[in-house]
């Protein structure tokens, strides 16, 4: 059988890649050295990672919209069954357990799913590998968002749906027995039209994905448009 020219290239693409991403972590910042070395490695160290994103077409992961260290996820603000109260989600559709942060100022809110091993889709995706599915990560970042425009009366309606999500990034698989950390933030309300959020989940110090969606508000008695044509 032949080697397809393009696979070659990208395989040795590939090895390259990972080869320079190894070089790049190897640069240790000093611990006895002066602090204009150690800003000067920190620098060398972030220019290489652009230079690699750049070369290779990843994009690297964007600054957290918050540090996570100045919150205390042991005494959250809201509890799943304050949670309740705002969202509508029930039994296999809960995907928010709590709420630690809440930025009035910035439009911004700071919560988490506990991920466990009774998911719905555990059996499913994957059998023998339990893998969380995308739209579910993203349905916990829309039921983070959706607390934040219900709770603080951002959008009006009776509930908040998808308008539309862009530029997802799933960057690392999450798995059962792990805490799902969620982070969303207001960039433009439209009054009883629609919220555009920015979004991030991180596991550990992982950002595991990242993107942007649009809320619109929703009444219960709304009917859907019947198609006359």
């Amino acid at each position: 059988m032949v080697a397809h020219p393009g696979r070659a290239v990208a395989d040795e693409t590939a090895h390259r890649s990972d080869r320079q991403a190894r070089e790049i972590l190897s640069l240790k910042l000093p611990t006895e050295s002066s602090a204009l070395d150690a800003v000067a490695c920190r620098e060398t160290r972030v220019s290489a990672s652009v230079a690699l994103s750049l070369e290779t077409g990843v994009r690297m992961p964007p600054p957290t919209l918050y540090d996570l260290s100045q919150f205390n996820f042991d005494k959250p603000l809201f509890d799943i069954h304050e949670i309740r109260k705002v969202n509508p989600q029930r039994d296999h559709m809960e995907q928010l357990t709590a709420i630690v942060h809440v930025d009035r100022d910035n439009h911004g809110v700071v919560g988490y799913k506990d991920i466990t091993e009774n998911e719905f889709w555990v059996e499913g995706h994957m059998p023998g590998f339990p893998l969380m599915p995308g739209v579910v990560m993203c349905e916990c970042a829309a039921q983070l968002a959706g607390f934040y425009a219900r709770k603080y009366d951002v959008l009006g309606g009776e509930f908040v749906g998808f308008g539309g999500m862009d530029e997802v990034r799933f960057r690392s698989p999450v798995f059962p027995n792990c805490r799902l950390i969620l982070m969303a933030r207001v960039t433009k309300i439209r009054p009883k039209r629609r919220a555009e959020f920015v979004f991030q989940g991180l596991v550990g110090e992982r950002m595991v994905f990242t993107g942007s969606m649009i809320g619109v508000p929703i009444e219960r008695d709304q009917k859907i448009a019947e198609d006359d044509a």
